[in-house]
C-alpha cells in the first residue's frame, strides 16, 4: 500500500508491511508502531516517534525527512535514516543501521546506538553491491 498525503500524517499505532508513506507535512507515530518488510516513511517536514515503536529486525525500513527525525520514549529501530535536520534520540532504545544527518545526531538518555552497514534492502534507496549484498550509495560526504 502507498499513502501520499497533503499536510501531515498521524500514523498512530500503525502496523505496516511493505508500505510507503509520503507527505509534505509532519509524520507522527505513537505507541506500538510496527513496520516490517520494504517500508518507507518520508516527509518534507519532521518525523516524530512517540512511545514505544518496534522497528527492529527490519533491514528494509527507510526513514527519510527533509526536517528532523525524533524518537521520544523507547524506540527500537533497525533502519536507514536520512535527515535534512537533526536526528534526536530522547529516552532509551536501540538503533542499528545507517544514518545521514545534515544537522547532526543527538542522544539524550540511555540505549544502544550502532551505526553500521546493515545492507539496507529498501527499494526506495539507490543500490550498489557491497560484500555480496545491496547497500545505499553515499554520493556526498562532508
Amino acid at each position: 500500500m502507498k499513502v501520499a498525503a497533503q499536510g501531515g500524517l498521524n500514523l498512530g499505532d500503525v502496523q505496516a508491511t511493505n508500505n510507503k508513506f509520503f507527505t509534505n507535512g509532519n509524520i507522527n507515530l505513537n505507541n506500538k508502531a510496527l513496520f516490517q518488510g520494504d517500508s518507507t516513511i518520508a516527509s518534507i517536514q519532521a518525523i516524530t516517534f512517540n512511545g514505544r515503536a518496534n522497528l527492529l529486525n527490519n533491514r528494509a525500513l527507510a526513514i527519510i525527512s527533509q526536517g528532523d527525525i525524533t524518537f521520544n520514549g523507547r524506540a527500537d529501530t533497525h533502519a536507514f535514516m536520512w535527515a535534512g535536520g537533526q536526528i534526536t534520540f530522547n529516552g532509551t532504545g536501540t538503533f542499528i543501521g545507517g544514518a545521514v544527518s545534515i544537522g547532526g545526531t543527538i542522544r539524550n538518555g540511555g540505549g544502544q546506538f550502532s551505526i553500521r552497514n546493515s545492507n539496507a534492502e529498501n527499494s526506495d534507496l539507490p543500490q550498489i553491491e557491497t560484500d555480496g549484498g545491496p547497500a545505499p550509495r553515499v554520493t556526498f560526504r562532508r
